[in-house]
């Protein structure tokens, strides 16, 4: 690639600089570890120590941003790099990523259909672990917003979970503060300790931040599920209510969402409402559905002495 006309000048500067780098070998070893273990070194399954000089990573930075930045897209690269796998190009990956993740997996809050609101994050940064530069599993399609300075950048945490490896709803969970209209995120499991994989995760990406003022979306899902319950509750034509229609109601909505995460934003959110409406609000509903039931019976009540009356008359 040196001897290619398109590349010669900077390239062949990048590799004589890496060719002086004395711990080249060690940061092979270290590419090798990680390609081979990257979701079980992220999980914490496989326990590894970054021992790299911040004089190694000055010196090898510079060639991996070169590879990344102008080598990627190029099939001259995949043919030294990977001649058996298929080529693809960013743009491609991108779009073969937002198949399956229309929104961003991070935050579950920006929509990724178009190019503009997303961008291409290295999941363990390039500016700590260069040589992942061109490794696919490091590198997730997120949105701009996660990715930028105020909240991700270049933060990173081993063990930590991965939106492409791990389930984040299946292991953290939503705390609704309906007193002071707070959303805050937490593990599943609280007895975790802080550097667990899911205390990490929510940590880097600040999701507490992210979902700071969302609270609209909170009160728009609770509306949603009272009157798809009272709906329900009004075309039951006389029966009476029992607990097992507000918790069927509410986990079909749970289902709804749950099929939705990744594909339309919030779902995540309000999945997560439904979880603590089951827990929390389902008493308060039952006590609704009674008072409706009395009124019913009330009513029918009033209506067969209406009728009564006309025929006594």
């Amino acid at each position: 690639m040196i001897n290619n006309n398109r590349f010669k000048g900077k390239l062949q500067t990048h590799v004589l600089s890496i060719s002086n780098c004395n711990e080249i070998k060690v940061v092979h070893e270290y590419y090798s570890l990680f390609s081979h273990n990257y979701s079980k070194i992220l999980s914490g399954e496989v326990s590894i120590s970054i021992d790299l000089s911040e004089k190694t990573i000055s010196e090898i930075k510079p060639f991996f941003e070169y590879v990344y930045e102008n080598l990627l897209d190029g099939k001259s690269l995949w043919n030294v790099y990977n001649p058996n796998a298929k080529f693809v190009k960013r743009s491609e990956l991108r779009k073969l990523l937002s198949k399956n993740y229309k929104v961003c997996p991070y935050c579950d809050l920006v929509d990724m259909n178009e190019s503009t609101s997303s961008n291409m994050d290295h999941f363990l940064p390039l500016s700590e672990f260069p040589f992942l530069s061109v490794f696919w599993g490091n590198i997730v399609c997120a949105c701009s917003i996660c990715n930028g300075h105020q909240i991700k950048n270049n933060n990173w945490a081993i063990p930590i979970l991965h939106p492409y490896f791990n389930s984040i709803h299946n292991n953290t969970r939503f705390v609704f503060n309906k007193a002071d209209k707070s959303i805050q995120i937490e593990p599943i499991n609280s007895s975790l300790n802080d550097n667990s994989p899911e205390a990490n995760f929510i940590k880097v990406l600040k999701q507490n931040n992210r979902y700071n003022n969302l609270w609209d979306y909170v009160q728009y899902e609770e509306n949603e599920i009272v009157n798809e319950v009272c709906e329900l509750y009004n075309a039951s034509k006389g029966q009476e209510w029992k607990p097992i229609h507000v918790i069927r109601s509410v986990a079909i909505r749970r289902e709804t969402h749950l099929y939705n995460i990744g594909k339309i934003t919030h779902s995540r959110l309000r999945m997560g409402y439904c979880d603590y409406f089951a827990l929390k609000e389902e008493e308060l509903m039952m006590e609704f559905i009674e008072s409706e039931n009395i009124k019913r019976q009330l009513k029918i009540n009033q209506r067969q002495q209406l009728i009564f009356e006309e025929c006594t008359q």
